[in-house]
Parts: C-alpha cells; structure tokens; sequence
C-alpha cells in the first residue's frame, strides 16, 4: 500500500506541474506556436487542455487499478481471518455442531432454523409460554403405569402386602406395545419367550434398587430390556440376591454406567435417596441470625466419578444401530437435561427411531413472567421433541411439584421442581428432522 500510494503522489505531482505549465505557456508559449504554425491561439490552448484532461484520466484508471489491487489483498486477509475464525468456532469442547443420525453435519440453513427453535422456546419468544405442559391425552388410547401388571406377589421388590407406592410412576402408552402375557403365559415363558427376537426394545434409565418398570416390560411384554445405573446403590443391589430373579432373565440386562451428555467420566455429587446427582447445593451460604454483617456457612458433599454415556453411543455399543426404541424410560435426577440435548443434536434435532418417552423432569423453574408451567428449560426440550412428531399425552400436573426436602430451603435453593411427563410418537403428522449437509 505504501509503494503504491508513493507513486500516486509522485503522478499527482507531476499533473500539478503541468497545470502550472500549461498557464504559462499561454503567456509566452502559444503566441509563439501562433506565428510558427499560423494557426488560432485557442487551438493551442485547448490542445495542452487536452493533454492534461487525459493525462488526469489516466491517472485516474491507474489510481483504480491500485485500489482493485489493495481491494483483492483486503479480500484475501478477510478470507484468512474467516477461516482462521472458523477454525476456533468448530471448537466442540463444550457445544457440539449438531448433525444429523448419520454423522453428517446440518446445512446452514437446518442450523439457523434449530438455532432458532431452541433460543425462542427457551426464551419463551414464541405462540404459547407453557407449550411444555400442555399435553393431548388424545394422542394415546390406552396409557398405563403398569402396576396392574408389574404389582404382584412374589415379583422383585414388591412387599407381600402388594403395597407398591412409587414403584410404578412412569406412564406408558399401551397402543403401540405387544398385548401383556396372561399369567400362565409369563409363568411358562419366564421371561424366555421371543427371548431370541423380542417384541420390543426398552431402555430403562435410572433404576436405583427399584427396577419395577423395566422388569414388568421383561416379564409381562416379553421385550428386552436394557437397564442403566452407576450409583453404588443399584451396583450394590445387582450383585446381591434381591436382584437374582432378573439376573436370570435373559432378555433383561443390567449396564452399571449412566445417562450423560457426553461419553466419559462426570462428577456428581450426593443426592436424597441414597442416589447421586449432577445437582450441586452451593458452597457457603449465609446465616444473618443475630448477625451484622451475616456470617457465612459452608456445606460440604461427598463427590463421586461415575462413568456415563450419550444415547447414540449406547446404541453403537449394544449393536442396536437401525433398531426401534419402544420406550425410552429416564429418570436420571437432573442428567435428562444433557442427554436429550445431545441426542437431539446429533440427531439433526430428530430421534424418530424412538416410539415413547416415558421421563422425570428435575430441578425445573418457571419464567417469572408466566408464572407456574412457564419453564424455559422444560419448552425448549419439548418443542424440538415436538418438530419431530414426539408429543406430550401425558403428565403427572402442569405445575409439578416442589421439593419437600428443608435443606433446599435452607440453602436458598427455592426453584427445585419436578414433574413426570410421557411422549409418543405420532407418525401421523411427524415432520422429519432438518436437513444435513451432504
């Protein structure tokens, strides 16, 4: 640029000089040329007129010619600094670039439009602030949380007074499932019948030393069933003789890992129930009683490695690749946030080889704005189930409820919610996932 501007200078110069030049020579210079060539002075004239006027041209093409030059240099920088940009934006350490189920990276236009789902719904931007909670009961025919199957005598972890309270919270939609075995039917099969190519698929996420849901699918479905859990409670009761009568199944199969956002190993901290969580209570908090200025309070809680995985992943490992997942049961104390976010990204925002959600909803607030149903969180999750024809037909209230347990109030921790929610799959009028770049 320095080079090119010098000799712009040095051609501007020389047009100034000629100017004056020109002025000059119609003092002394013309009048002589009159006599010599006997022609009118103005002709003279308005040849050095001429002379400069093109001369100003020229120096103007070659002014513009440098400024294309510089413009191409700028254009090249710009590319370079682009790409080194998108060098450092592809950075997934933390928010993936969503692709579609095959790996294949979403177009830019598929990109924008997930964006956009997913900012609106959780800001609430859109037609309708509780699109998360309102269900269509109609979607389904028959629903059920299995009891009346799975609430036996005899069965794993059920009293012989049959009293079966919260062992059987998650409602599933019977419309799509194989008809329940009649009791000679399991007592004959046990548990073996179409072991070698079940009816269904479930993936039972959560179980804790309460595998009720899972094993009724098992025994009375006759599907195979895939329960996860890392906590030292449930390993703990794998091993032991309270879980002898499903380690006997073959069509049941226990994972000691859980549910994740990403495949590896997290930290989690203790929970209510003998249970661990990706919830963490706050370090110090303040005690003003009888205090000025208030004192702080520390509280501690035991950490544990657990080792979890994303969805896609399980599903490569158990050789389940092109297979349906009939139902997909989470309750996962707080993780269903991450790990449906990421099968929703690395689905193109679509897990249509999934027929039901059956799921707990932790930890939740409300948009002060709305007030009860309102939650940012919960609207973004069900409006991208929703664009891929997964609906809301069931769930436990609009609102849910709060935690009963003090130390949350203690510890500030007001918006501790939960809520239980079903899905199925409505083929009918599902839209298909968004568009990948091939």
């Amino acid at each position: 640029m320095g080079l090119i501007s010098r000799k712009s200078a040095r051609t501007i110069a020389t047009l100034n000089n000629t100017s004056q030049t020109a002025i000059r020579a119609k003092k002394t210079i013309i009048p002589l040329l009159c006599k010599v060539l006997k022609v009118p002075a103005v002709a003279i004239f308005g040849l050095l007129i001429v002379n400069v006027l093109l001369g100003a041209k020229l120096i103007h093409w070659n002014t513009a010619a440098f400024k294309n030059i510089n413009s191409d240099v700028d254009l090249g920088d710009r590319r370079l600094g682009m790409d080194r940009a998108l060098t450092y934006l592809n950075d997934e350490t933390n928010v993936p670039i969503p692709t579609d189920k095959h790996g294949n990276q979403l177009s830019l236009e598929a990109r924008i439009r997930y964006l956009e789902l997913k900012t609106n719904s959780f800001m609430n931007f859109g037609s309708n602030p509780f699109f998360g909670v309102v269900p269509k009961p109609s979607l389904c025919q028959r629903s059920s949380t299995l009891q009346e199957f799975g609430c036996k005598a005899g069965r794993v972890g059920v009293d012989k007074d049959l009293e079966c309270p919260g062992l059987f919270d998650h409602k599933v939609c019977l419309d799509e499932l194989p008809k329940p075995r009649t009791k000679q039917e399991s007592s004959k099969a046990g548990g073996k019948k179409n072991s070698d190519d079940p009816p269904c698929l479930i993936y039972d996420f959560g179980i804790r030393e309460q595998p009720q849901f899972g094993a009724t699918m098992a025994i009375d479905f006759g599907c195979e069933v895939h329960g996860f859990d890392p906590s030292l409670v449930s390993t703990n009761w794998w091993d032991s003789n309270r879980a002898k009568e499903l380690r006997e199944l073959p069509n049941y199969h226990f994972h000691p890992y859980g549910a994740g956002g990403v495949d590896g190993v997290v930290t989690l901290k203790e929970y209510n129930w003998d249970q661990v969580s990706i919830l963490r209570y706050p370090t110090y908090t303040l005690d003003c009683e009888g205090r000025d200025p208030c004192g702080l309070v520390s509280h501690d809680s035991k950490a544990f490695k657990i080792p979890v995985k994303t969805l896609p992943t399980i599903i490569k490992e158990l050789g389940h690749e092109g297979k349906t997942i009939d139902v997909l049961k989470i309750d996962v104390e707080g993780s269903e946030y991450a790990f449906l976010e990421n099968l929703l990204d690395s689905t193109g925002g679509c897990p249509d080889f999934i027929k039901q959600i059956s799921m707990e909803w932790h930890h939740f607030s409300w948009d002060s704005r709305y007030g009860e149903g309102a939650s940012p969180s919960i609207n973004a999750i069900v409006t991208l189930l929703h664009t891929c024809g997964l609906k809301n037909f069931w769930q436990y209230s609009e609102g849910g409820w709060p935690a009963g347990e003090k130390i949350y109030q203690d510890l500030g921790m007001k918006d501790v919610r939960y809520n239980l929610a079903s899905f199925l799959l409505d083929t009918s009028k599902r839209k298909g996932s968004l568009r990948a770049t091939h």
